[in-house]
């Protein structure tokens, strides 16, 4: 059964097609995602959406059946009618206390709504579900590895210098809400203040709190990324992720 908002995202007039332009359907998007997870025996269990007011661009969360007890498998994608952003996908973890996104990159895709988009954007989902089972245990390696890890002061320091300075991954008023919720936690994450899971869940925490609609994804993979550089020296290939 559809709610509502799900209705109207679906019920969204498609542009036309033109020779330089080739829409992807939010509906088709939202019906191929239930399908594989039907053929994969995986529930969806949850589901939100972000909009604008006429529902052309889209931002779009499930989280699966699978999980363990910190983090769930989810699913993201993001499309536009309005040529505003590319259409995305992603298969990453939302954890369960503060449904922050936790994105790896071997399973993201990002397409300009040209030539073939809609065909190749439907068999990278196919294909990114089929792997999410193997996807999900990559995700929970890396929150056990980063769970071993406590930072000092000066170390925290240098990540937040790189994160904003050198690779220009985070915006200010991310790094702001950060300190706020360093100094001043909404949620515990069952680990000390300088834990590496702890930080890694400030940085996300923010771009979910604080992040343009157009960021989201690719900030999620670069901190990801940058603190599996930064960390560990045999990391598991980057993935991207999302509240």
């Amino acid at each position: 059964m559809r709610n509502e908002v799900e209705k109207l995202i679906i019920g969204t007039e498609i542009p036309e097609k033109t020779k330089s332009y080739t829409p992807v359907s939010h509906g088709s998007i939202i019906t191929r995602i239930e399908e594989m997870c039907e053929s994969n025996s995986l529930s969806i269990v949850d589901r939100s959406y972000q909009t604008d007011s006429g529902y052309n661009k889209v931002t779009g969360k499930y989280t699966l059946n699978l999980k363990d007890d910190d983090i769930g498998c989810m699913l993201a994608f993001q499309n536009s009618y309005d040529k505003t952003m590319s259409a995305k996908f992603a298969v990453g973890a939302s954890v369960f206390i503060c449904s922050n996104g936790m994105v790896l990159g071997d399973h993201t895709m990002k397409r300009k709504h040209t030539g073939t988009s809609d065909f190749d954007l439907t068999y990278f989902i196919e294909d990114a579900i089929n792997a999410s089972v193997d996807n999900f245990k990559k995700t929970i390696n890396l929150r056990d590895e980063m769970k071993d890890v406590t930072i000092s002061e000066n170390v925290l320091n240098e990540l937040i210098g790189e994160m904003f300075i050198q690779d220009n991954i985070l915006r200010t008023e991310q790094l702001t809400f950060m300190r706020k919720e360093y100094n001043n936690p909404t949620f515990d994450y069952g680990v000390d203040k300088n834990n590496l899971w702890n930080i890694y869940n400030l940085f996300t925490d923010s771009i979910e709190r604080k992040s343009h609609p157009s960021l989201y994804f690719k900030q999620h993979r670069s901190v990801t990324e940058h603190i599996q550089n930064k960390f560990f020296s045999e990391s598991i290939e980057a993935v991207e992720l999302i509240s």
